[in-house]
């Protein structure tokens, strides 16, 4: 799934949420990056929702990542949606600790989020 903004041109793209299946009822995000101007305006919020909605259906209902332990910022947005840290990944990043991260796939809505401009 790439997201971006309104406008056409190249320059306007926010951010790209990558999955594959994993296992039977388990998706696992590949890549979820946000351009550092998106972040915190509620496209992560939609972009995931998007994701749970298309998924679910399919018979999806975990969802697994793996991110860098000194990703403060992404622990805390995948924590709200319910993920819990599972694993410690040794090796698994060139530099520094990773984490694997685990939980239910469903939508967020803490304050009916939708992205700003």
């Amino acid at each position: 799934m790439l997201f971006d903004s309104d406008d056409c041109n190249q320059e306007s793209m926010r951010g790209l949420l990558w999955t594959t299946p994993f296992k039977e009822n388990i998706v696992r995000i590949v890549s979820f990056v946000l351009d550092a101007g998106a972040r915190g305006k509620g496209w992560g919020s939609l972009a995931w929702n998007m994701m749970a909605e298309q998924l679910r259906p399919l018979g999806y209902d975990i969802v697994q990542l793996e991110v860098r332990a000194s990703n403060e910022g992404a622990i805390s947005f995948y924590r709200k949606r319910g993920l819990e840290i599972v694993q410690e990944l040794h090796g698994y990043y060139r530099q520094g600790l990773g984490y694997m991260m685990r939980g239910q796939l469903r939508q967020y809505h803490p304050n009916n989020d939708t992205p700003k401009d």
